[in-house]
């Protein structure tokens, strides 16, 4: 009979019971193996770079593959608000707030993947039952739907908006055939057609390393999007505000401003709910290749938020919008052709990252269909798709402006799912083999501590 616990797929039920037989599996046959592994983590990524042969440059589980989905999963409608965050927080507290998060950020990755490697579970939610208890798991389920959903609908507006904009600049309704005149001249018509023309096919997808080559042209759109604001900034110079009183933008504009700035931040870099597909659609799956993964998808998000906060600060100064789309508009208008392409590569790139959002709900109910001994689990989950960009499209059609919804969503269930649940298992599963303040739990600890931190101010400070 095959051991009750450490193995991937099989769990029946979420059961009362279930819970005490894992810890008692853990604890009595695996507790000195789950620590060996978690003590080599740290010496397993400074032995030398991974040796992982590849085929092609993003070949199907390569680390490049990786790479470009933690990337594209990071980067997203939250580079827009980089600009405005640089504004609230100054310069010299946005860099302390973004070396903070792209640390705190690259440690729970690496947490997650080692807790992963240790049970030889598969997702956020079976770790949780293993560990915590059936309560758990279902409030981890809960805060992952709303998370992915939360984002999934922001990323439907943001294509909504850029979509609409571009068919009113360049369709010309009288001479169109009229379907295409009435579905093309509203932005709930729009929205509707590319949901299901685009978006839901693309949902549809097994693996997201199946997503491989369009996550690397959305990843080349928003590259690409941030090379048309410094091309602006090139253009029209930097702003007479900045050349004459740049040291006002040094510091913070207040203790709001600048949470605000951190909340945004803590979004900008949460990929946490991927991980645990990527990780296991590695072909080598190592914590090794896995890390390297992530600092390089850490260090091109650091670099690409810098270039485009530092650009659009310098160039609109005190006039710099929540996204940096907005002060675009006027040059959109008239017809700046930098500008307009940057309008279709945005929305493309959105497009192309909104199936990330979608993935991790999809993973959550293929967990449940597969406890509950649901066959054709498949089929299943492409229902899950349709019914998520469904109630996202709705959700996006009747409230267009969700910016304080999606707020309280980031800094509530996106510090929990990002900065506290990783931490928090990690140090779970030493603490089974008594080593839970031994020298690996270090960073494990800071990362907790700051997550329930920014927990605590992020959702105060949204709801003041």
């Amino acid at each position: 009979m095959q051991r009750i616990g450490l193995y991937s797929h099989k769990v029946k039920s979420y059961v009362p019971y279930i819970a005490p037989l894992f810890l008692a599996d853990i604890d009595n046959r695996d507790a000195a193996t789950a620590r060996q592994r978690l003590l080599a983590v740290g010496d397993s990524v400074g032995v030398g770079p991974p040796q992982l042969r590849e085929d092609g440059f993003i070949s199907p589980g390569s680390v490049n593959a990786s790479v470009v989905n933690l990337t594209t999963a990071t980067l997203g409608i939250g580079t827009l608000a980089i600009p405005f965050a640089i504004l609230n927080a100054g310069l010299v507290l946005f860099v302390v707030f973004l070396l903070a998060q792209a640390w705190l950020s690259a440690v729970s990755i690496r947490e997650i993947v080692s807790a992963l490697n240790t049970t030889e579970l598969s997702s956020f939610e079976e770790i949780s039952c293993v560990l915590f208890g059936r309560k758990l798991a279902v409030v981890v389920e809960i805060c992952i739907l709303l998370f992915c959903f939360g984002t999934a609908v922001s990323y439907h507006i943001t294509i909504g908006d850029l979509g609409w904009a571009i068919c009113r600049k360049f369709l010309n309704y009288d001479q169109l055939p009229w379907f295409f005149a009435s579905v093309f001249s509203s932005r709930t018509g729009f929205l509707c057609t590319l949901s299901v023309v685009v978006l839901l096919p693309l949902c549809l997808f097994d693996k997201i390393t199946e997503l491989r080559f369009t996550c690397l042209i959305g990843l080349g759109c928003i590259l690409a999007t941030v090379g048309v604001v410094v091309y602006g900034l090139c253009m029209e110079g930097f702003s007479p505000e900045i050349v004459d009183h740049w040291d006002d933008f040094l510091l913070p504009r207040g203790f709001h401003q600048a949470m605000s700035a951190l909340g945004v931040l803590t979004f900008a870099f949460c990929s946490q709910p991927n991980v645990p597909t990527i990780f296991y659609e590695l072909g080598d799956r190592s914590i090794a290749n896995m890390t390297s993964a992530v600092s390089r998808a850490t260090g091109l998000c650091m670099c690409v938020y810098l270039v485009i906060g530092f650009a659009g600060v310098c160039r609109f100064a005190t006039l710099t919008a929540p996204s940096i789309i907005q002060n675009l508009e006027p040059d959109f208008d008239n017809d700046n052709e930098a500008v307009v392409m940057a309008y279709g590569l945005l929305m493309f790139a959105v497009s192309m990252s909104f199936p990330l959002n979608v993935f991790p709900i999809k993973l959550t109910f293929e967990q449940l269909f597969i406890h509950a001994g649901i066959s054709n689990v498949s089929g299943k989950s492409g229902m899950v798709a349709f019914l998520v960009v469904a109630l996202s499209l709705v959700f996006a059609i009747t409230i267009p402006n969700v910016t304080t919804i999606f707020d309280i969503i980031g800094a509530t269930v996106g510090s929990f799912i990002c900065f506290v649940l990783p931490p928090a298992i990690y140090l779970k599963i030493l603490s089974l083999s008594g080593s839970l303040f031994c020298r690996r739990s270090g960073k494990a600890w800071v990362v907790l501590v700051t997550g329930s931190l920014l927990l605590v101010i992020g959702t105060l400070t949204t709801m003041a």
